[in-house]
């Protein structure tokens, strides 16, 4: 049986969605959201955690159906969904920067920040 075969570069992005937590628990397999989300409609503006839970659903569904990460892909869902993390990313560091000031690694908030880096590095690649 052929399977789908996706570059080291999506490999990594996965990985790095995970190791800053953007992979979260619900029930996604009864969510409407990759509907309504679909070529990422709506996205830009959507609160960040329906870019979670559409990158959620799709990383997982991706382990019933072969194929379905490459066609987020195609449709450009996969990449409105880290655009957005990104856009809120960029405001969270902004008030990082000028709010929290425990030791870098000590704060929730720091090692989440740390960790969402080297995933914008990944996706630099």
């Amino acid at each position: 049986m052929p399977y789908a075969v996706y570059s080291d570069a999506v490999g990594h992005v996965e990985h790095a969605l995970y190791e800053v937590d953007a992979i979260v628990g619900f029930d996604w397999t009864n969510w409407d959201g990759v509907r309504r989300h679909r070529g990422g409609q709506g996205l830009a503006d959507a609160p960040v955690a329906e870019a979670c839970r559409i990158l959620t659903a799709i990383i997982r569904a991706e382990r019933f159906s072969d194929g379905t990460i490459g066609h987020a892909l195609d449709d450009g869902t996969f990449q409105a969904a880290l655009l957005r993390l990104r856009k809120w990313y960029d405001g969270i560091a902004t008030i990082h920067a000028e709010h929290i000031h425990a030791p870098l690694g000590q704060s929730w908030i720091s090692r989440r920040i740390s960790a969402f880096r080297r995933f914008q590095a990944v996706l630099r690649e």
